[in-house]
């Protein structure tokens, strides 16, 4: 799998310093192009839903941005499985 960064389509507003941002298997493009745009002292969640854990691509993010990966699971009754996960609040602005 390559990762390319076809652009910039999450353009946050100055002084934002908290993000999450979850992405599919699909958007993992996406995701790598935005964690790489990010300063290097922003805070908060990437999110991703990937096929299993054998799946998982490096991805530079600020160390401020806890990296999450889940493994999609199907659940009983449901044709996809979902990212499941949170994040906490804190002060300052926010983007999601």
């Amino acid at each position: 799998m390559a990762l390319i960064d076809e652009g910039i389509g999450f353009n946050p507003p100055p002084g934002t310093r908290r993000v999450v941002v979850a992405a599919g298997e699909s958007g993992l493009p996406a995701l790598a192009g935005i964690l790489a745009s990010l300063p290097a002292d922003a805070r908060g969640h990437a999110l991703a839903e990937i096929p299993s854990p054998q799946d998982r691509q490096p991805l530079d993010h600020p160390e401020g941005v806890e990296r999450l990966d889940r493994p999609r699971r199907p659940r009983r009754g449901a044709r996809h499985g979902g990212a499941d996960g949170g994040a906490d609040g804190g002060a300052g602005p926010a983007h999601a």
